[in-house]
């Protein structure tokens, strides 16, 4: 569940009383492109909401924590490093899911090139190989081992990412 509020101005950043809330889902092939697309939509609901009714909205306002209110640092291209030795399955799906398309994908380093990552399942194929091992079965994969589980990359870019292709056509 992600939510989006509206809040009034105050001179600290995001410490102003909330005058509206609403709260969204994203499925789990959802991204963080996904939850721009709605949230953006929703917020455009909420201020046509809001300016048929400011009075009433500004009346029920509900006084934040200005304590926890605060500005998040810019993200970084090492934000969306996948560490396969530390990370789960799970961690780096949810890794993948938060930074395509908006931030270029996912990425990692296999053989010395870089591989952009934009989409992955998790699979329930099993490897041997430690952490970071890419690897195929017949026509299937390619998947790749995570600490612990494997993923299967669906969409990738394993020419850091001049030109995406799925993963099945890059083999």
């Amino acid at each position: 569940e992600l939510e989006i509020s509206m809040h009034m101005l105050e001179e600290m950043l995001d410490s102003g009383p909330i005058v509206m809330k609403r709260a969204f889902y994203l499925a789990p092939s959802e991204n963080i492109g996904h939850a721009k697309l709605l949230s953006d939509r929703l917020f455009a609901s909420m201020v046509v909401e809001f300016c048929s009714r400011p009075r009433e909205f500004i009346a029920q306002a509900v006084s934040q924590e200005s304590s926890t209110a605060g500005h998040k640092p810019q993200r970084t291209y090492a934000d969306g490093e996948i560490l396969w030795e530390s990370m789960s399955s799970r961690q780096v799906c949810n890794l993948v899911r938060a930074t395509s398309p908006t931030y270029g994908g996912a990425h990692c380093w296999t053989n010395g090139q870089l591989v952009r990552i934009y989409q992955v399942a998790e699979a329930e194929e099993h490897c041997p190989g430690p952490p970071g091992t890419f690897f195929s079965r017949g026509n299937r994969g390619p998947f790749v081992v995570c600490n612990p589980g494997v993923l299967e990359l669906i969409d990738f870019s394993p020419d850091a990412g001049l030109f995406r292709k799925p993963a099945r056509d890059s083999l």
